[in-house]
């Protein structure tokens, strides 16, 4: 299967989560009652909430879903933009496996959260909440490994010096010439 066929697939599961969450019950349902601490009827229409629906289970799962759905396309784009002569070269398992990590710490967030929202969990890591800890320190960090990669392998796979000295060889070359750039 081509690389730009799972892309689709991607971006068809995401229009799929958004189709399930605009007609998930509750979805549009507005508390108008005003903020009962509140003694001015003007400022009523700020008060105005969704019902909670963060807590709910339903909208933790297709928040899940969608954070797979996004990082399945980061690893597609990037998989397609390292492609040189329809090869993708040395970094199919290191994006692969990059992007399975950042899977799996959405997981365990997702599972955190889920514990965090239901009254289950109220630990703190690093001085934050644990759904908080793992954005801050597992997602945030994930992407300084794959630029390390791109810095390490860049002379070997994009840039290699017989590339360069062609570049430099057509720079060069008189404006006459096939190639020539004066």
């Amino acid at each position: 299967m081509k690389l730009i066929h799972i892309l689709f697939g991607f971006l068809i599961g995401i229009l799929v989560l958004i189709g399930i969450a605009f007609f998930m019950p509750d979805a549009f349902s507005l508390n108008h009652s005003a903020h009962p601490l509140d003694p001015n009827p003007e400022a009523a229409p700020l008060f105005k909430s969704t019902g909670g629906l963060q807590g709910k289970s339903s909208t933790v799962w297709l928040g899940y879903l969608m954070a797979l759905m996004i990082t399945g396309i980061m690893a597609c784009c990037i998989l397609l933009g390292v492609k040189r002569k329809d090869q993708i070269g040395p970094y199919l398992p290191w994006i692969s496996g990059a992007f399975v990590m950042v899977a799996l710490v959405f997981s365990a967030l997702t599972y955190s959260y889920s514990l965090y929202t239901n009254g289950q969990s109220e630990a703190f890591f690093g001085g934050y909440p644990v759904p908080t800890a793992w954005m801050i320190y597992g997602i945030w960090f994930l992407p300084l490994g794959v630029i390390a990669i791109f810095i390490v392998t860049f002379d070997q796979w994009f840039l290699k010096p017989e590339d360069l000295a062609a570049f430099r060889q057509l720079v060069q070359a008189p404006a006459g010439e096939e190639g020539g750039t004066s």
